[in-house]
């Protein structure tokens, strides 16, 4: 293969060509069609946080791919991450590694502009994790009827949204975002797209003044020939107070004369707990009598591209209270890199020392690191599978009390 550089504006038609062909689930087909993704791909990529590189062989492109530029929360700490995704390779050139190219180019990338993490949606998780993308939080999706959401007292607060709150909603998100471990900050404008889509329906609870929550949510016909029975697909739901949370409930709860199901796409694993009754409908059980209740799947996988970096970058308290000095030893056989970093955890924090003989030797994978750094499984779950080696295996209830402390992440952004 020839080169990868920078697509200009003159470039995106080629661009969406691949694209159209590569994901033909996305139905661009027709000029007008392949029009619109053009003027969207343009507009995305007018801030210069999005950029669109291809792949080429001479004057032929051969593939391509979006850059995203993001901040993430990780572990309190607002951080660089390096996002990718519309990775597409023209039908002709399939099984020519490309893709792979495309991928080493995007890690290579953000090394260079000093972004220690890396993100993306995987098509296909085994081809990811071989290069080296560890496993986020599992979605889950709930179906079940509005009845069992909790009823409160009142939803005398919640009001429906248009484009001109999107500031307050901007607002809301961003304080919401602040709080949880592994949320993507967005833009004003970002918020104002949730209210271009005619689907969309967004409403907010108020507390003196102020959003404090808001939800998201299209209808979907449930039944062909029944056009008064629907369920409500919910498409994002943000809390910050307890209140809020049951006014939202309340008012979903509300619908249940023309709704037949709710269904909730969320990262909260506890989420059964808030539900009267948490089944979804299908009465399935499983050994020995548990009822089914959600759907689950694996999505967003991450990547340390800089553990030294990494741990250099995270200054706040993030950690749990142990205290050990740990020497990670790290395999990154897709990059052709082998991390090795000495690191001392004491009272929560995290630092690079390099002058300390190191109380245990932890090596292990950079897929499983990335995982186990991004609080998606713990230190211990990685040791009963065999993922990680100790040199010492009397430290790891230590290394589990300095890592219990990791929140799982969520994230509410795709790309």
């Amino acid at each position: 293969m020839g080169r990868i550089r920078s697509l200009s504006r003159s470039d995106i038609p080629s661009f969406v060509e691949v694209a159209s062909l590569a994901y033909p689930g996305m139905g661009i087909f027709t000029p007008e069609d392949k029009q619109k993704l053009i003027e969207r791909l343009e507009k995305q990529t007018e801030s210069g946080a999005k950029n669109l590189f291809g792949a080429y062989s001479g004057p032929t492109l051969l593939g391509g791919m979006l850059l995203h530029d993001f901040r993430v929360n990780f572990l309190s700490n607002q951080l660089d991450l390096g996002g990718v995704g519309f990775v597409c390779v023209d039908l002709l050139h399939k099984k020519e590694k490309i893709a792979k190219e495309l991928i080493t180019y995007f890690e290579q990338y953000y090394r260079e502009k000093g972004t220690a993490i890396a993100a993306l949606y995987p098509f296909r998780p085994d081809f990811y994790r071989k290069m080296g993308y560890g496993y986020g939080s599992k979605m889950n999706q709930y179906r079940f009827a509005p009845k069992e959401l909790p009823k409160g007292a009142s939803k005398q607060n919640v009001k429906r949204l248009c484009e001109k709150n999107k500031g307050e909603l901007h607002q809301c998100y961003t304080r919401f975002a602040l709080k949880n471990h592994g949320m993507i900050e967005r833009s004003e404008e970002d918020m104002k797209r949730l209210f271009q889509d005619p689907k969309n329906n967004i409403f907010g609870v108020w507390q003196e003044d102020v959003c404090k929550g808001y939800c998201v949510f299209s209808f979907e016909n449930s039944k062909a020939d029944n056009f008064i029975s629907n369920h409500i697909l919910m498409k994002e739901f943000v809390w910050e107070t307890r209140e809020a949370l049951m006014e939202l409930c309340t008012f979903i709860h509300s619908q249940q004369d023309q709704i037949h199901q709710v269904i909730w796409n969320t990262q909260q694993e506890a989420f059964h707990h808030l539900l009267i009754d948490p089944r979804n409908g299908s009465d399935n059980l499983m050994p020995h009598v548990y009822h089914e209740c959600n759907a689950s799947g694996v999505g967003l996988m991450y990547k340390v591209l800089d553990i030294r970096g990494l741990f250099e970058q995270t200054d706040t308290m993030s950690f749990g209270l142990g205290s050990l000095k740990v020497k990670w030893c790290v395999t990154d056989s897709f990059a052709n890199k082998y991390h090795e970093v000495l690191v001392q955890f004491h009272e929560g924090y995290a630092a690079v020392r390099d002058d300390m003989e190191p109380d245990v030797t932890v090596s292990l994978s950079i897929s499983e690191f990335s995982s186990l750094i991004m609080g998606a499984i713990s230190i211990t779950s990685l040791y009963r599978f065999g993922l990680v080696q100790l040199s010492d295996d009397h430290h790891l209830q230590t290394l589990h009390q300095i890592f219990s402390a990791l929140p799982t992440p969520i994230c509410m952004t795709g790309f």
